[in-house]
């Protein structure tokens, strides 16, 4: 994971791939939501940028795996000398977004120094913006935190620690216009 500071004077270099993180940083702040960052960075397929609007805060994780899951709500309802049922679709869930992948220090140093910064981040009371190749088919750029983990026990290297995020997708949605 190659930390990229949002905000000026947040930045935290030690050991992290820095010519990218100062490289970004300038395009970054310019940038006002994370739909044009696509369109301002080439960004690798399996990257994921993650940017907390209100704390100003924001990281890309490198090399993750994302996986993107859908829940319909349907009602069956079996018919009288029929063989089957009658589908009904009620509605579409919100996607459920995994992402798996790891936070890398510097080699023979734990990168515990990432943990407070990453949970800062993830720490967002609303959504959290997105931007991942592997998402826009979906139309997720906002995701609210379920859960997550950090485990260094997984992993068998000191300076790497496992990620695990549970995200639901989200969109703005006028409730007075539903």
């Amino acid at each position: 994971m190659a930390f990229l500071p949002h905000a000026a004077g947040t930045a935290i270099a030690a050991g992290l791939n820095t010519l990218k993180q100062f490289s970004l940083n300038p395009i970054l702040q310019k940038i006002p939501n994370v739909e044009q960052l696509l369109k301002e960075v080439d960004m690798a397929a399996n990257s994921v940028y993650f940017w907390s609007p209100t704390r100003g805060l924001g990281f890309m994780m490198e090399d993750a795996k994302v996986d993107v899951s859908l829940k319909n709500t349907i009602i069956k309802t079996p018919l009288t000398g029929r063989n089957g049922t009658v589908k009904e679709l009620i509605s579409a869930e919100d996607y459920k977004v995994v992402i798996t992948g790891h936070v890398i220090g510097p080699l023979n140093n734990s990168p515990s120094f990432l943990v407070p910064l990453l949970a800062e981040c993830l720490k967002e009371k609303g959504h959290i913006q997105v931007a991942s190749k592997t998402l826009v088919p979906y139309l997720i750029f906002k995701l609210v935190l379920e859960k997550y983990e950090i485990n260094q026990s997984k992993s068998p290297y000191v300076n790497v620690l496992d990620v695990n995020m549970e995200f639901w997708s989200d969109r703005d949605i006028d409730l007075k216009n539903v």
